[in-house]
């Protein structure tokens, strides 16, 4: 009798256990717990997924939850991809900006050599035509120095 009314007993506390609520909450330490009563304002209450009867079952969500997990990380491999392409493409576009900039600053000082060269000349003594030319390639030069010379 004490047998079967000990047996009656923990049979009713198994049974309230399997039905009643799991908790899920995260402590101050980032820590994620799991229990049947509620600690704190910080609790989420869920629902356990009950094991599938069916062996196959269990096997696709497994797989399943694989196939998730490779998905994941084929996006961080793929978002570092994106993130390692954006840098090198940064690193070139300024490489190529002081290129251009040594460039424009070389053309700067080729065209005003020139048009200190033909002042000189200038300075010296000329023909009316060669005043003419001189004259006319400075403002040319001038127009081309702007253009480099920012």
């Amino acid at each position: 009798m004490k047998l079967a009314l000990a047996a009656g007993i923990a049979l009713a506390l198994i049974t309230a256990a399997a039905s009643g609520q799991v908790y899920r909450w995260t402590d101050e330490d980032g820590n994620t717990h799991f229990g049947d009563a509620p600690p704190g304002a910080n609790t989420q209450r869920v629902q356990p997924q009950a094991a599938p009867a069916d062996p196959g079952e269990a096997q696709r969500r497994r797989l399943e939850t694989q196939r998730q997990l490779r998905e994941f990380e084929r996006q961080d491999r793929e978002a570092a991809r994106q993130r390692e392409l954006q840098r090198r493409q940064q690193a070139l576009q300024q490489r190529l900006d002081e290129i251009d900039s040594r460039s424009n600053q070389r053309m700067c000082q080729f065209y005003q050599d020139r048009i200190e060269n033909a002042r000189s000349e200038l300075r010296r003594g000329y023909t009316a035509d060669r005043g003419r030319t001189l004259r006319q390639r400075i403002e040319r030069d001038q127009r081309e120095a702007r253009e480099y010379c920012r």
